[in-house]
């Protein structure tokens, strides 16, 4: 099996001491990365470089308190999450208390036994990685979530303009609708056209002409979708629908006929108003 990644460390603190013992304290305990740092504002940059799974922070620094580096730490996203124990001789309820409000995960009385503090940081390296887990799955989520909404506006854009939304809602709930590779189904097909169509685009300007050609497309598409027709696509003034795919009914080639009439019917609403 992979090996576990490395708990790294990083130890701040003024005290060059403190590095030492702490060094010795995980020394001979495999899996271990420590690094020291004396310098609060450092810190906060090497923090960015080494990803580190646990801080251990001592409490009185020269630069900054305790409180306002621990919530320095908290305010950086680089280490919003991260554990962090403070090192402290004070044993004060009151400096615990504050700690613990201002962000610390943690409070160790310098220096503590080598096998609580071994424990402790395992026990925070191994809280930390199972919340970066958690944290990737619910990001994976938010991801699947995007991508689907994507692709349902995509569908409903693409498609809204020729299906009815019944057959768009069918498209989008089932996940083999839009299975790619096709299938053997039995449809019926539609093909209209206009009577006299090229000698009428000879005779008329452009704008005219596609000012007609738009007027009858608009009225026959929303006959076609209405009884649950797919248009496959547009020849010029020829409309190529299709009964049955990608929903199929039983009564198909009932509707196509009906379809066919209801646009015949139609046609005196076109002409009058061309």
């Amino acid at each position: 099996p992979p090996s576990e990644p490395p708990i790294v460390v990083l130890v701040v603190d003024d005290e060059p001491l403190t590095g030492q013992v702490l060094k010795r304290m995980l020394l001979g305990s495999p899996g271990f990365r420590l690094y020291h740092c004396a310098d609060a504002a450092a810190a906060r940059e090497l923090a960015k470089e080494i990803c580190p799974t646990v801080i251990l922070q001592d409490f009185q620094m020269p630069e900054l308190d305790g409180i306002a580096m621990v919530k320095a730490f908290r305010a950086d996203p680089a280490t919003r999450d991260v554990p962090l124990v403070l090192l402290s001789s004070e044993e004060e309820p009151a400096v615990k208390a504050a700690a613990f409000a201002a962000g610390a995960d943690d409070y160790l009385v310098k220096f503590p036994d080598r096998v609580e503090m071994l424990a402790r940081l395992h026990h925070h390296a191994r809280s930390y990685a199972g919340n970066l887990a958690r944290q990737e799955q619910v990001w994976q989520l938010e991801d699947s979530k995007i991508k689907l909404a994507e692709e349902g506006r995509f569908v409903r854009e693409t498609f809204g303009r020729y299906l009815s939304e019944a057959v768009v809602e069918r498209l989008l709930d089932s996940p083999e609708g839009l299975r790619l590779g096709g299938e053997t189904r039995k449809v019926t097909i539609l093909m209209s056209d206009l009577r006299g169509f090229t000698s009428m685009s000879e005779r008329l300007p452009p704008a005219d002409m596609m000012r007609v050609v738009n007027n009858y497309l608009t009225v026959m598409t929303d006959i076609v979708v209405r009884h649950g027709g797919t248009i496959d696509e547009f020849i010029g003034d020829a409309i190529l629908a299709i009964f049955g795919a990608p929903v199929q009914r039983d009564d198909d080639a009932a509707r196509a006929v009906a379809c066919a009439l209801d646009m015949q019917r139609a046609i005196a609403e076109v002409n009058a108003k061309n």
